[in-house]
């Protein structure tokens, strides 16, 4: 059950990579009580080649706590989402080489391929992702109560936007 929120509106939590993470006995997607249930996550893409890096698995992986079924869910979600902006980007790409567009063009082009579904990520965004950047974690939950949960978990605290 992924809720309507807005990504940059989520709640964040950065925890350093040094540190041990610690996630509530509740699953990530429906919030719900969970024991021996967990899923491997991607962290997003970051950085120039951030989305080359996640096609051939060099992104950091977490274990969370979530149901099968939430867990295939938020797999899938965060894949086809990633996936999806790398083969717009390759396609545009492609296609200003065939026609030996100008580089304006091919910018101009990508830039209204990429919008759409760019705006759907920021209106319908997944339960839960996380990046890794600069030796820190920053998760993105979009349930306040487990946000707050998960933060005291590891003795630190929620913040409401990172822009």
């Amino acid at each position: 059950m992924t809720q309507n929120w807005n990504t940059l509106d989520g709640f964040y939590v950065d925890i350093p990579e040094a540190k041990e993470i610690i996630f509530p006995d509740k699953c990530l997607v429906c919030n719900k009580k969970i024991k021996n249930s967990s899923v491997n996550i991607t962290g997003n893409p970051v950085g120039y080649f951030g989305l080359w890096k996640f096609q051939f698995g060099f992104n950091p992986k977490i274990t969370v706590p979530a149901h099968v079924d939430c867990g295939k869910q938020l797999k899938s979600n965060i894949r086809s989402r990633n996936f999806f902006l790398m083969f717009i980007v390759s396609i545009v790409l492609l296609i200003g080489l065939y026609f030996n567009w100008e580089r304006w063009q091919t910018l101009t082009f990508l830039f209204a391929l990429i919008l759409p579904p760019i705006y759907w990520q920021l209106k319908n965004a997944p339960s839960f992702e996380f990046e890794l950047e600069d030796g820190v974690f920053e998760f993105r939950f979009s349930n306040k109560e487990y946000a707050e949960e998960f933060a005291k978990s590891n003795g630190v605290k929620v913040s409401k936007a990172h822009v």
